[in-house]
C-alpha cells in the first residue's frame, strides 16, 4: 500500500511539473508574440529604413531575452533583416512551411520544432504578419532553442523535484 501511495504522489508531482512547464512556455510564447506584434508597428517598416529597424529590433530583443534571432522576411521570401547578422550582410531566401503559414493566413503562428540551418540547432519559432493597407508586407519571426526551454524549467515556475503536491489540486502559478 505504501508503494502505491508513493507512486501516486510521484505521478501527481510529475503532472504538476508538466503543467507548470506548459504554463511557463505558454507565457513565454505569448510574450514573444506581443513583442513581435509591437515591432510589426515600427515606423521604420513604413519608411523602409531597415537599418534603423535592425537596430530597433536588436535593442528590443536584448531587453526581452531568450528569443532570437529576429528575422524579417519580405513577400519574395528573402530575409530582409536577421538580427543574428550585421545589417547589410548577405541573407538567404526563406524556405519554411512556418513562414509560408504566416504569409498565407495573415495570422500569428507558432512553429513545430525545426532544424535552424543558420545556427545548426533545433528551434521553436513564433511569427507574426506585418500588414499595411490590408496587405501583408513582411513576416516577423523569432526563434528559441531547446536550451531556452530547459532554462525556463530551471528558472521559472516549475516546482523542484521532490516538492510536495498541492493539497488543493490547483495548478501552480
Amino acid at each position: 500500500m505504501l508503494h502505491s501511495q508513493q507512486r501516486a504522489t510521484q505521478e501527481q508531482l510529475l503532472v504538476q511539473r508538466a503543467d507548470a512547464l506548459s504554463l511557463a512556455v505558454d507565457r513565454e510564447i505569448s510574450a514573444a508574440m506581443r513583442v513581435l506584434e509591437g515591432l510589426a508597428t515600427s515606423k521604420y517598416l513604413d519608411t523602409g529604413d531597415l537599418r534603423q529597424f535592425h537596430e530597433q529590433a536588436t535593442r528590443v530583443l536584448k531587453a526581452h531575452g531568450g528569443w532570437e534571432p529576429l528575422v524579417l522576411t519580405d513577400v519574395s521570401r528573402r530575409q530582409a533583416v536577421n538580427t543574428r547578422f550585421p545589417f547589410g550582410a548577405p541573407l538567404p531566401r526563406v524556405n519554411s512551411p512556418f513562414i509560408e503559414e504566416v504569409f498565407n493566413t495573415k495570422r500569428p503562428v507558432v512553429s513545430d520544432l525545426f532544424w535552424g540551418t543558420a545556427v545548426k540547432t533545433p528551434l521553436l519559432a513564433v511569427g507574426v504578419p506585418v500588414i499595411r493597407a490590408g496587405e501583408i508586407r513582411y513576416t516577423l519571426a523569432a526563434g528559441a532553442s531547446p536550451g531556452f526551454l530547459a532554462e525556463l524549467r530551471r528558472s521559472r515556475s516549475c516546482p523542484p523535484v521532490g516538492s510536495r503536491p498541492s493539497s488543493t489540486g490547483t495548478r501552480p502559478s
